[in-house]
């Protein structure tokens, strides 16, 4: 440490970083090193990682691929190593057992999604040894974001079809497969829905502001501000172009909750089509009970961005529904539709799923 020959105060620093205040993420980094010299050397698989954390992608899919990188996604094999009496063969292909090898390479109906894809990627010959090594190689030569993001929405969607047949019992679809996938891909890279995923919890960087609700009718602005009935809405999707569960709770303007309905509605192709519907629905309802004044509550963000910018970018599926939902509004005085935690809709979410389950 240089010794200053000004006479100024001394002032204690920590060394490790350029600020010379201590940190406990520092601290820790120096403690590890020093117990394990090794850990300083560069990580030959760091690349993957910081491909990965860098990829545009909701965080649920970020939490799924990490899980398979890491080999703890629950796939029969594995949870049959962690003691769970389960049969291990997989429930698509009744060949093999389940491992995550299998599941998205090895298993003939994946094979026929990723062929079935416009991806057209054949894994018959020379396929990956494990997922790691494939997603290693595969973001490390592919540079169109894009196509890494139609790789991973792929493999979600085999996720989500192994679980439908797992524990819905659902007939094994490519078609519905492959559909989830585009459907998903619609939604996802639509410019309308380039909306940060992340807020920074430092005081220092600015906030990304979100839309929170958007106003669908104002024919009378000055009864805004008045009481207001408020619908609480919901969809239950399990599977592309399975039914879903349909559900809204009614609450008055003293906040008491006087009616809910829950309805099995038609096949769809996504949980926002789903959600979508059930607004539909929702509103229909309030329009013959005659209520003129409306706050929707819902915890779908695709579907506020939608109405917030007119339905303009909506892919097929959803532009009917949207233009219905924008109709309806105007047979109301004031309608706000507004985005809301999860457990808000909590209420809502469980007639959809019981409608849904049981019927």
């Amino acid at each position: 440490m240089h010794i200053s020959q000004v006479d100024i105060e001394d002032k204690m620093v920590w060394g490790p970083t350029k600020s010379g205040e201590y940190s406990v993420k520092s601290g820790y980094r120096q403690a590890l090193t020093r117990q394990f010299p090794d850990h300083s050397r560069p990580d030959p698989d760091w690349q993957v990682w910081k491909r990965l954390w860098q990829i545009k992608i909701p965080p649920k899919w970020i939490s799924f691929v990490w899980k398979c990188l890491h080999n703890i996604l629950p796939v029969k094999t594995e949870l049959k190593k962690r003691g769970m009496p389960i049969d291990i063969i997989c429930s698509r292909c009744f060949q093999h057992a389940e491992s995550l090898e299998h599941l998205f390479f090895d298993c003939p109906i994946s094979q026929r999604i990723w062929r079935g894809s416009t991806l057209g990627l054949d894994f018959g010959v020379g396929r990956p040894l494990s997922f790691f090594s494939w997603f290693q190689g595969w973001v490390q030569q592919i540079h169109d974001s894009e196509i890494v993001i139609h790789s991973i929405a792929l493999l979600w969607a085999i996720w989500m079809q192994r679980n439908s047949v797992e524990f819905h019992r659902v007939e094994v679809s490519i078609e519905r497969s492959i559909m989830f996938a585009s459907e998903l891909l619609t939604l996802f890279l639509s410019p309308l829905h380039n909306v940060p995923y992340e807020i920074s919890h430092s005081s220092s960087s600015p906030q990304p502001s979100f839309v929170k609700q958007v106003i669908l009718q104002t024919a009378k602005p000055c009864i805004a501000t008045g009481p207001r009935m408020r619908i609480v809405v919901d969809g239950f999707w399990v599977a592309v172009g399975e039914h879903a569960g349909l559900a809204w709770v009614f609450f008055d303007s003293d906040d008491h909750r006087v009616y809910e309905e829950a309805i099995l509605g038609p096949s769809m192709l996504s949980p926002q089509q789903a959600e979508a519907v059930a607004v539909l629905h929702a509103l229909r309802w309030a329009v013959h009970s005659s209520i003129n004044h409306l706050l929707l509550q819902t915890d779908c963000l695709v579907l506020l961005l939608l109405l917030h910018h007119h339905a303009q970018e909506s892919d097929w599926s959803l532009q009917s529904i949207l233009a219905d939902i924008l109709s309806l509004c105007k047979s109301f005085d004031h309608v706000v539709l507004q985005k809301v935690d999860r457990d808000m809709v909590h209420a809502a979410h469980q007639l959809a799923t019981d409608v849904r389950l049981f019927a």
